[in-house]
């Protein structure tokens, strides 16, 4: 069928289990291509402070063989609240963790072009589409000049 902007799609990689698709948290999100969408980061800069039980995952990073990943289930809750495009996001993190490592304070940044999140609501919007295992403990506008890998004075 034709791609529509925005739309979640499986991954080509999906399985088929009694006629039904599942693509369990391999999910990609398509865009079509549009003149009027400019896929350059947000314009306002946001911090997450982030825990999780890393045991169900391959680590932080985005998996290209569609793995679960951390970072790939914190996009999809921020896309799915915010309604931007994950290039628009850059979510980035003071750090990787490597499969099965857990984190009790990891700080993550995002860029969005909303200047106000309502830090409270999108907050909880937010771990309501994370799964249990992976928490948003806080979240706030940042500086125009923070930058997650190399503000921090600790890891």
């Amino acid at each position: 069928g034709p791609v529509t902007r925005g739309l979640l799609r499986p991954s080509p990689r999906t399985r088929r289990r009694g006629g039904t698709a599942h693509a369990g948290n391999s999910q990609q999100l398509v865009t079509a291509p549009s003149d009027s969408y400019s896929r350059t980061i947000g314009n306002y800069s946001y911090r997450m402070v982030v825990q999780y039980d890393g045991t169900a995952y391959r680590g932080w990073q985005i998996q290209q063989s569609g793995f679960p990943s951390i970072q790939g289930a914190i996009e999809h809750a921020l896309w799915t609240r915010l309604r931007e495009h994950r290039e628009k996001l850059k979510i980035g993190a003071a750090g990787r963790t490597d499969r099965g490592v857990h984190a009790h304070a990891q700080v993550v940044q995002f860029y969005s072009d909303h200047e106000d999140l309502g830090e409270a609501d999108t907050l909880y919007g937010i771990n309501r589409l994370l799964p249990r295992d992976v928490r948003v403990l806080k979240l706030m506008r940042t500086a125009p000049d923070f930058n997650v890998t190399i503000s921090p004075t600790n890891k």
